[in-house]
C-alpha cells in the first residue's frame, strides 16, 4: 500500500473528522472535505498520512 506522509509545522494544527480535513495556523483555517476512491487521509501526530490501496498508485 503506497503511503505518503507530510510534516505538520510546530505552529499549526491538523485534525481529521471523518472525511474532513481541518488545518488551522497562524494565518487561519482551512476545511476539506476527502474522499477519494481507494484512497484514505489521516492524522498521526505532526504527520498527515495518505494512503492508497492501489498499489500502481501515483
Amino acid at each position: 500500500m503506497p503511503q505518503t506522509t507530510l510534516q505538520i509545522p510546530d505552529d499549526v494544527s491538523a485534525e481529521m473528522d471523518h472525511l474532513d480535513l481541518t488545518v488551522e495556523g497562524p494565518e487561519g483555517s482551512v476545511s476539506r472535505r476527502l474522499w477519494y476512491p481507494d484512497v484514505s487521509v489521516s492524522v498521526d501526530g505532526d504527520e498527515v498520512v495518505v494512503e492508497s490501496a492501489d498499489d500502481d498508485a501515483k
